[in-house]
């Protein structure tokens, strides 16, 4: 059995968390949140309209898989995630 740890958006001290070589899942904006604590992402997740232009392309810039409802993929994310792995749901 595989621990995932979900981080989702919410302003906390990633820093305390020891998540080297675990399956880590961001969601929306906790995509952005363990990108930019140098936290390594297996997967996005969202609709990701919670962060802004720059910050999803920073996540992007990680050249994960992101998973996103395709009912919901604006140009901004097309535009962005056009490189990227999807995976529709």
């Amino acid at each position: 059995m595989v621990d995932a740890y979900l981080i989702i958006g919410n302003n906390c001290d990633l820093t305390k968390y020891d998540l080297k070589d675990k399956f880590v899942v961001g969601i929306d904006k906790g995509a952005y949140l363990a990108t930019i604590n140098n936290i390594e992402l297996d997967l996005a997740v969202g609709d990701f309209d919670s962060v802004t232009l720059e910050e999803l392309k920073t996540i992007n810039a990680k050249k994960i898989f992101f998973i996103v409802n395709p009912y919901i993929l604006n140009n901004q994310l097309k535009l962005i995630l056009k490189f990227n792995p999807l995976i529709f749901f």
